[in-house]
Order: C-alpha cells, then structure tokens, then sequence
C-alpha cells in the first residue's frame, strides 16, 4: 500500500517581518523630537536669550515689552504697581546667582513692593510722589553696582538707565503722563535682557 506523504504548507514569513517594520515605525514615531508627546516646545527668541536665569526675569521683560497701561484691562495705578513689583523681582533674582549687595537688594525689594501696594489702594494724588522715582533711581543704581562688578561691557547701558531714572517725576503721573516711566520699565528690561544674555554665555 502506497504511502500518502501530506506535505505541510510552510507559512509566509512576511507578515511578521511586516509586523516588526511596523512596530519599529511606531517606535520611532512616538519618540521622534517632532512628536507631541512629552517634548517641550521649541523655545522662542525671548525665553533662549535668557537661559538660565530666573523666570522672574523673563516675567519682567515680558511685562515690559509687551503690557501698556493702555490696554483696556489696566489702570495707570495696576499697571505702575505691576511694574514695579516685577521688576524688583527681577533684579533680587539676577542678583542672587551673582551674590552682589544681597543685603541691600533685599531692602530694595520690601519697600518696592510696598510701594507698589500703596499705588493700587491710594489714590494717585494721595500717594507719595516722590517715593515711585527714588525707587526706579534706586532700581537703576543696583543695577549699576550689578553692572560694574560683573558685566563691564555693559557700562553704557546701566550708566542710562540711571541717567533716566534721575529725570523721572512721579508728579507727571498725576497728569496721567505715564510714558517717562513706561520707557523707563522698558530700559530697565533691555537692560536686564543684556546681563541675560551674558549670564547664559558665560
């Protein structure tokens, strides 16, 4: 009697070479830098040219830069007194890593920030007028000392930011001329962008 050989069809090999192709591309895809999965935004022009300084300092810059007491939602009082206070915050955090005058920069900040207070529950012309300029002087004159000790090509600079604080009048702001100090946050942003950018190359 004859033998019946059955011969076994061998299975195609190419679904699962297709299955590994596969997987590998997912693989990839899922931990390409083009992915939305845990990779962090590309940075913008502002945030890489203050890497790796304080947040408080990008705040600041930002808030310069970018908010105007004519915006509809700020009042000149909000607006001066937001300025103020994160621009002390700013300049107390550029201090720390340099540790110049830590002492002086902490007074420096208290009495900014109570100043700042004082803007938004008081009337302007209740305020003391003189107190906005001595603190923005007193802002400028840090930053001069900061500038002298670690960031010597930026002389220029520090020495205007002073020049223009010296030429501030809080009576101006009465009259509801507030471009003088509006400029003046913005200078004191440009400087403190400047000693940013020589911080991170360091």
């Amino acid at each position: 009697m004859a033998e019946i050989h059955v011969q076994k069809k061998k299975k195609p090999v190419w679904p699962w070479v297709l299955g590994i192709i596969l997987a590998v591309l997912l693989i990839i895809f899922f931990s390409s830098p083009f992915s939305d999965s845990g990779v962090p935004l590309p940075l913008t022009a502002k945030e890489e040219a203050i890497l790796p300084v304080s947040p408080d300092v990008y705040e600041f810059i930002h808030f310069a830069e970018n908010i105007s007491p004519e915006q509809e939602d700020y009042s000149l009082p909000q607006y001066t007194s937001e300025a103020l206070q994160k621009m002390a915050l700013a300049i107390s955090a550029l201090v720390q890593p340099k540790n110049v005058h830590e002492a002086r920069v902490s007074s420096f900040v208290i009495r900014a920030w109570n100043i700042g207070d004082q803007i938004t529950m008081m009337d302007f012309t209740s305020a003391n007028e003189d107190s906005l300029k001595y603190i923005c002087l007193e802002a400028a004159e840090i930053l001069e000392i900061i500038q002298e000790e670690a960031f010597p090509g930026l002389y220029e600079e520090a020495l205007n930011l002073r020049m223009s604080a010296e030429m501030l009048d809080s009576a101006i702001l009465l009259l509801g001329r507030e471009e003088a100090f509006e400029n003046f946050f913005r200078q004191t942003a440009s400087v403190l962008r400047s000693m940013a950018k020589k911080m991170r190359n360091n």
